[in-house]
């Protein structure tokens, strides 16, 4: 029986080892900009080539494929062997031939498919992505939960970068996309970018539980802070 004071025992955090490593063909990228401020990315390389890119999502109907630059913290994908990193790899530079920049901003990530079967994402009623769910919609497209978005909630300290968010994308965004993100801030959970790449570290084939994941994502702040 727990004693009420130890967290359940599925959230415990036992002694890990870094979250950051090299990265030869695929795995994940981190920065922090400001305090609070914090950006997730995919990391991965061409085919016939050694130079590492970044495919992430800067802001609205802003995707990139970017040489990598050296302010980013690199974590490998150490659950994944060689051939499962090939195909990832594969697939972040055919996303890229076919999505474009064409990937809107939103808060409301569900879990449920982003990318059609030719790799569009599906913006149907004001949908969008972030930074770091892009980087949950991205592994789910090959099979896999890294986080029970299920169990996501939203935390009200999130509502000032919400509102934020929104300030910046206004004036750009549809009538359609802005009525959906207005209607995100104060109710939409957030999927902050350090428990979403922590999370990538962390999976060993099942989906981390939200709590577990705030736990995770407080530590690998810790060692951001600490490198």
């Amino acid at each position: 029986m727990l004693c009420g004071v130890c967290p359940h025992l599925a959230f415990r955090t036992l002694p890990d080892s870094s979250f950051f490593g090299s990265v030869k063909v695929f795995g994940v990228a981190f920065r922090e900009f400001a305090p609070g401020w914090n950006h997730a990315a995919i990391v991965f390389t061409d085919i016939g080539s050694t130079d590492l890119r970044l495919l992430h999502l800067g802001g609205n109907y802003d995707f990139r494929n970017d040489l990598l630059e050296p302010e980013y913290l690199l974590v490998p994908c150490d659950d994944f062997s060689s051939d499962e990193l090939d195909l990832l790899a594969e697939l972040a530079q055919r996303m890229w031939k076919q999505t474009g920049t064409k990937i809107p901003y939103n808060f409301d990530y569900d879990g449920s498919e982003s990318f059609d079967i030719d790799l569009a994402f599906m913006a149907d009623g004001g949908r969008g992505l972030t930074c770091a769910t892009f980087v949950l919609a991205f592994f789910h497209l090959y099979g896999l939960a890294i986080v029970d978005v299920g169990t996501w909630k939203f935390r009200p300290e999130d509502l000032k970068w919400q509102k934020r968010i929104f300030e910046i994308f206004e004036k750009e965004l549809s009538v359609e996309h802005a009525a959906r993100m207005k209607a995100n801030i104060g109710s939409a959970a957030r999927f902050r970018p350090e428990e979403v790449i922590g999370s990538v570290s962390r999976f060993a084939g099942v989906p981390l539980h939200f709590e577990r994941a705030r736990v995770v994502g407080k530590e690998f702040l810790h060692e951001v802070h600490g490198l």
